[in-house]
Formats: structure tokens, sequence, C-alpha cells
């Protein structure tokens, strides 16, 4: 069987890619080990990125990730000139048409989704976690993209990267409960362990929701990785709170 995706070993860092959107127009890289996007060791991460992966003197926008569903539009030439990194405030997903910079958003176990019109040539990056799919925050980035650049549904292409696996996303009752109301519309996506304890597939929810909008099940890309188990990435499930560090996905259009 033909994976969605590509596993590529650098020689500064490995990552993951899924060839339909390279060959439709979008670079992107789904990045893990060595690197480490956390506040201290960002910087050094991202010139990495900038020396190996990014145009010349292609600045780089990432934004304050909380958890919430707020989409940050990017315009051309908003960013200025320059490899750096640009902050733009509170949001957890990113959109833009520009081809003058690239986009950034960081994971540890969450899902990081790429949205990408190859007719429109417009692209969006999400983190979406279970608070942020609970908020249908990917799905409100299509809808961002559809209102604002013209995007139709059924010309997408999305990509999911590596996040935590139904196996291994495990939750008690305060976390289900949230997530109750979604069951009878998404059977397939809950299972019950014990007395105390469900598995949920955030992706799977992500992909039917998807699909209700109009993209079809052969164009969404799922790149089946579980970040818990997968040595190379960042997971904060596997490390714990104080040895956890944050993966990133990164993308341009190529012009």
């Amino acid at each position: 069987m033909k994976l969605d995706y590509e596993y590529i070993k650098g020689p500064d860092y490995d990552y993951y890619t899924v060839p339909a959107l390279l060959e439709a127009g979008l670079e992107h890289r789904f990045i893990g080990k060595p690197l480490n996007f956390k506040p201290d060791f960002k910087e050094a991460s991202v010139e990495v990125v900038n020396r190996t992966f990014l145009k010349a003197d292609m600045p780089l926008a990432e934004v304050h990730q909380f958890h919430g569903a707020d989409i940050c539009q990017v315009r051309a030439g908003q960013l200025g000139t320059g490899w750096g990194l640009r902050s733009l405030g509170d949001y957890d997903g990113l959109v833009t048409e520009a081809s003058d910079l690239a986009l950034m958003v960081k994971i540890a176990d969450c899902i990081p989704i790429i949205l990408f019109d190859p007719v429109k040539k417009v692209f969006a990056l999400v983190h979406s976690g279970w608070p942020g799919t609970l908020q249908s925050i990917g799905q409100k980035a299509l809808e961002v993209m559809m209102s604002q650049y013209d995007v139709t549904p059924s010309n997408l292409l999305i990509a999911y990267g590596p996040a935590l696996s139904m196996e291994d996303f495990q939750v008690q009752e305060d976390v289900y409960r949230r997530f109750q109301p979604f069951e009878a519309s998404h059977p397939q996506a809950f299972k019950q362990e014990d007395e105390l304890h469900w598995l949920i597939d955030t992706k799977g929810i992500n992909k039917e929701r998807f699909l209700a909008m109009g993209v079809p099940l052969e164009q969404q890309y799922d790149v089946a990785v579980s970040t818990k188990q997968a040595l190379g990435c960042h997971s904060y499930r596997r490390d714990g709170r104080d040895g956890y560090g944050l993966n990133a996905v990164v993308a341009y259009l190529k012009s």
C-alpha cells in the first residue's frame, strides 16, 4: 500500500512531507528532533530552517498559540524582507496567498494541518489540539479561505502531520464529556477502554468534518505517525511537562 507521505533523512534533521502537496506547488516540512521550537531553542532551530529550507531572505511568520480558534491572515509584503522570525499575535492558525514569506506553527502531540488550494494558490497552517478540534479550528480556517480568498473546497488538498494517534490519545471523563456531543455523528472516532478511560480519534473527526464541507477524502493526506511512538518527534504525552519539546510545520508557496 502506497503511503500518503515520505520520511526524509537529512543532514541536519529528518522530516515528513506529502508528495501530492509538493507536486501541486506547496513546499512544506513536518520537522521534529533534533530541532526544538520551544522558546529556549527556537532561534537556533529557525536558523537551521532558514539555511536548509527557506528561500534567500524569506521571512518566517509564527503566532502565539493558545489553543484557540482564531486565524491570522498574512499579506504580501507584511513581513518585510530578510530571514528571521516575525510573531503576529495570539492565533492558532495562519493563512496566506503571498509567495514572499513562509508560515510556521508549532506542535507537540496536537495535529498540524495544512490546507492548500493549488488553483487559488492559497494555503493555511493550523494547530489543532483537542481544544482546537472542539472549536473546529481547521474548518474555521477553511471558512476564511472560502470567504476571503474565494477557495472552493473540492479543490482543496489537506495534509495532517504527525500527532497523537487514536490509540495514544487516551482521555478521562472530563475531556470525553466535552467531546460526547460529537459521538453520535462520529461513532467510529470513540472507543471506551474501561469505566474511566476513552480513546478519541481527533484526526478522524477532522477528516469527516472537511468531507462534509466538500473536501473529498482522497484529497486528505495523513502522515500516519503517532508522536508518542515516533522517537524522532517531540511528545508531551511521552516526555512529560518538564521534558517535552516542540515540533513544527513550515511551508511556503513555490513561485
